[in-house]
């Protein structure tokens, strides 16, 4: 995060960049729930909304020195654009005045919205390169540079064109970080946790903890009496995304996983990385007569190999708390399709959706009598296999895809041209 003060006296301001950006996908009392689930999940201090069509936040955290009051120079270089009518795509590279090492604010705005990765200050070379990149995705309504640059079709401003002091000061409160609501313990991890702090306090929370081991015991004890005989089986098979962990927080689970891992094993070659099951697992192969074992030993000691020594990996823990929502409402499932591909046109991922197979009616085997109607009802709920690759950040891809009855079951993070890439595989439940 880097902070830049303008202006002087009274009137001085502090600019920040480097901050997290979310699409926000919610409205109403359901967007609070969802800000609050992005803030846990990026455990962030400060935060700041942009955007009326769409509408987006970007976090901070005190420890990067974010405090109340600064302004999100993204926020404020795509405002002055959009005003001047710019459109809702840009790219602008700034240059900031008097920094001796040549350092340029750059900022990424896909369709109004800041992405994940498109707010940081860096070098200037870092900065032409990557600009480089992302002009060649086409698509850009306006590209801010310096004319030296020599990209085509760009415009040159300065750094005053975006930041006067005074029409900072008199709109300072549209860009300003507010403080997050939440008192942070990093022992609330769960998301269903601070859900139910925001929705109404330690009391909410009590109550939800009551009627979720309420209904885990009352589960408990109808499986119990099902294999003693003494209770039919349900009418239904048990739900199964009730014990499946919201999108986000499966995404944020895998991504914490592989930073605190991370993927260097020497001379040995990246093969796949992986997140399933509450597991994240690495694996590389050996590259050539020069990588050795005991070169990936010294890097990874818990490395484990093939038996003819060509492969190696290592699992680590990737928890994610299950859903337990048991009072989600799932969607129908005509129009689902429509909603993913949409998605993916406006993010820029590639989306399958498969349609449900049909459930099987269960059939006696010989000898046996039919069983009785109630142990044979089909379930109300149908399973849509989803396929989903992007380049998106993982967290903020499944905070756009977030949809009831979605979820994922592996992630996999794979280089494409030196770039990571991102794909996501799991269920969409819908009523059948």
């Amino acid at each position: 995060m880097r902070i830049i003060q303008v202006g002087s006296g009274k009137k001085r301001l502090e600019l920040v960049s480097g901050l997290q950006w979310h699409p926000l996908m919610k409205t109403g009392s359901a967007r609070v729930k969802e800000l609050t689930a992005l803030a846990l999940a990026a455990q962030a201090d400060f935060k700041v909304i942009r955007g009326t069509q769409s509408v987006h936040v970007g976090f901070a955290n005190r420890s990067d020195g974010a405090k109340a009051g600064q302004l999100a120079a993204a926020a404020v270089i795509a405002d002055v654009l959009v005003a001047k009518g710019a459109g809702r795509s840009l790219l602008a590279a700034v240059r900031v005045p008097g920094d001796t090492g040549d350092a340029f604010l750059y900022v990424q705005v896909r369709d109004g919205v800041i992405l994940a990765e498109g707010d940081r200050v860096g070098e200037r070379d870092a900065i032409r390169v990557l600009l480089g990149q992302h002009v060649s995705f086409g698509g850009w309504d306006t590209i801010v540079c310096p004319g030296e640059w020599s990209i085509p079709n760009s415009k040159e401003h300065e750094f005053e064109y975006f930041f006067n002091p005074q029409a900072l000061w008199a709109q300072r409160k549209k860009w300003a970080l507010a403080e997050v609501s939440i008192a942070w313990k990093k022992a609330l991890i769960p998301a269903a946790l601070v859900l139910a702090l925001a929705a109404g306090g330690t009391y909410a929370w009590k109550e939800y903890s009551k009627k979720k081991a309420a209904a885990a015991e009352a589960l408990r004890i109808q499986e119990e009496e099902v294999a003693r005989g003494q209770r039919m089986a349900p009418k239904e098979p048990p739900k199964p995304w009730p014990a499946m962990p919201y999108g986000v927080d499966f995404a944020y689970a895998c991504s914490k996983a592989l930073r605190e891992t991370g993927v260097s094993a020497g001379n040995w070659q990246l093969s796949s990385i992986d997140c399933e099951s509450g597991s994240l697992v690495v694996r590389w192969v050996k590259a050539d007569e020069r990588a050795w074992i005991s070169h990936l030993l010294a890097v990874r000691p818990d490395a484990r190999f093939l038996a003819d020594g060509m492969a190696a990996s290592i699992t680590v823990p990737a928890p994610a708390a299950s859903s337990n929502d048991f009072a989600e409402r799932l969607p129908a499932q005509e129009g689902v399709r429509l909603r993913y591909y949409d998605l993916a046109s406006r993010y820029g991922m590639s989306v399958r959706i498969d349609p449900p197979k049909e459930a099987v009616q269960p059939q006696a085997l010989p000898g046996q009598a039919v069983p009785p109607a109630a142990m044979v009802t089909l379930p109300s709920w149908a399973a849509m296999p989803v396929t989903v690759t992007t380049n998106m950040d993982p967290v903020q891809a499944a905070a756009v895809l977030a949809y009831p009855g979605l979820r994922f079951q592996k992630l996999s993070f794979t280089y494409k041209a030196g770039v990571m890439q991102f794909q996501f595989s799991g269920v969409q439940y819908v009523r059948s």
